[in-house]
């Protein structure tokens, strides 16, 4: 276990690199901070021109970082340090919730909460990408007040996943055209709220926590297996192992992780940095990060 300061007072957003060499956190603060897992060096302090970064995305083929803002747009970095901001035609998008770039790095899919002379809307935006520079928009979807930000990429299948809160159901739309392409509903209970999500490796099931619940829906069927937990113990953040057999939770000041098709509990682990906001592993599987309100950033060895 490795314990890593981090540089703000509280972290929400972890990400490794798609080699796994680097581990990216950000939170409350300017910028994100970047370490070489393979070094005992600091962190490198980057893209500290915006503030307070809502979503981050790796590019799984060439290892570009995309970042989105809660100051307002996209900024990009590349492993050699360079760093420049996306200047999207149709103007600077903020409120982002979410983010995807094609996995030949050929369109970038965001969404965004958009305000406008009737209110505000959810917007579901695409655009052409090469590397740093944005073309055309080649479409835009307004969801209304039903998308919730946060999205997933089915890389299998090729399709977006998102979530609708309001309408209690998972959807599926094609990246060439935004169409629909599925809609999966679960079953509701009373005065949940989901918390957090998260798109099984194969990206045939979703995993979600409310406060006293976590669930794991298969997206074909309908079939879902949950388990109860304790009211409030646990958080936003979940993550997939990349074999797909586990769980991550965030639990008060740990982790629990599960058995992803039963649920039952596989090992809970505690460390005493506050309360754990984010979890993600690294693509080998073999080590995770968390990170919460403290700023301290925990890496462990899964060993299950």
């Amino acid at each position: 276990m490795r314990v890593l300061p981090g540089r703000a007072k509280a972290n929400h957003h972890l990400a490794f690199s798609p080699d796994g060499q680097y581990l990216v956190c950000g939170g409350n603060g300017r910028g994100v901070a970047v370490w070489n897992l393979a070094s005992s060096d600091p962190p490198v302090a980057a893209l500290t021109q915006a503030h307070g970064p809502l979503a981050l995305h790796f590019d799984t083929g060439t290892g570009r970082m995309y970042v989105a803002f809660h100051s307002g747009g996209v900024w990009t970095r590349t492993h050699d340090g360079g760093e420049s901001e996306l200047e999207f035609p149709d103007g600077q998008p903020s409120q982002i919730g979410g983010i995807v770039v094609a996995p030949d790095g050929s369109w970038v899919i965001h969404s965004c909460y958009e305000f406008g002379e009737a209110g505000g809307a959810f917007k579901l935006t695409r655009h052409a990408l090469d590397g740093d520079r944005v073309g055309d928009q080649l479409w835009k979807i307004d969801e209304g007040y039903m998308w919730d930000g946060p999205f997933a990429y089915r890389r299998d299948a090729g399709l977006l996943i998102g979530h609708r809160s309001s309408a209690r159901h998972f959807v599926s739309r094609t990246p060439a055209d935004g169409a629909t392409a599925g809609s999966h509903p679960y079953e509701p209970r009373p005065d949940e709220t989901v918390a957090g999500w998260a798109l099984s490796p194969d990206g045939e099931r979703v995993a979600f926590t409310s406060r006293s619940r976590v669930r794991v829906m298969d997206l074909a069927t309908g079939a879902a297996v949950e388990s109860p937990v304790e009211e409030g113990s646990v958080g936003r953040s979940l993550a997939y192992h990349p074999g797909g057999q586990f769980l991550a939770v965030a639990a008060g000041d740990g982790v629990k992780l599960l058995d992803a098709n039963t649920l039952a509990a596989v090992r809970a682990l505690a460390w005493g940095n506050g309360r754990v906001r984010t979890v993600a592993f690294a693509p080998d599987g073999m080590t995770a990060a968390t990170a919460g309100e403290r700023g301290w950033v925990t890496v462990w060895d899964v060993d299950v």
